[in-house]
């Protein structure tokens, strides 16, 4: 929906004075020097608009600049800033742009995920983080040993994608699994009442 306020010159209205009011311009860009985020900006609480704001006319005095969370990206921190009469305060939110972090355990198994010693989930995890070094390491589970922590390097806009490998100490059966029958022995009781039902 597109709707245009229609400006018609009378010659005679002296329109607002310059002394009552200063301008903000507001920007948003990535951290890779592109401009434009699809943001909404917020002034002093109140949503304006998305992407920047076009030399908006406010009150002189302290205003308060919010931008919201945008997907895989890190979010600008709150600015605050000082608006003066007859003058343009420029103000740029600038987003991380994130990577992204998969672990996966071998076999598929409920061990407990740590990035940075903080669980984050079980099985599996695939998140946008910001780019850095992270240490990923894996909790305990019955019958298994436990994948040695692993130390990972995220970088913008790229995935990064490790395993953590559950191994079965030689001769232990893994936990939840019956050890294999040896051929020739009897089957237990609980089985052999099933086999006869079959």
């Amino acid at each position: 929906t597109t709707t245009t306020g229609t400006y018609t010159d009378d010659g005679t209205s002296p329109g607002p004075d310059p002394a009552t009011y200063g301008l903000l311009r507001v920007e948003t860009w990535l951290d890779n020097g592109i401009p434009g985020v699809g943001s909404q900006i917020y002034v002093d609480g109140v949503p304006r608009d998305e992407w920047a704001l076009s030399w908006l006319k406010l009150a002189p005095g302290p205003h308060t600049i919010h931008f919201t969370d945008v997907q895989n990206l890190g979010t600008p921190a709150d600015q605050t800033v000082t608006v003066v009469a007859g003058e343009v305060k420029v103000v740029q939110g600038v987003y991380a742009v994130h990577g992204w972090l998969r672990v996966s355990t071998d076999p598929p198994i409920g061990g407990t995920i740590y990035v940075n010693g903080q669980p984050y989930d079980n099985w599996q995890m695939w998140q946008s983080m910001p780019a850095g070094q992270y240490v990923v390491s894996f909790g305990p589970l019955s019958g298994y040993t436990t994948p040695a922590p692993q130390t990972v390097t995220v970088t913008a806009g790229e995935l990064t994608w490790i395993t953590g490998t559950y191994a079965v100490p030689p001769g232990a059966p893994a936990a939840g699994l019956a050890p294999a029958r040896v051929p020739g022995t009897p089957l237990a009781p609980a089985a052999s009442a099933s086999r006869g039902r079959e």
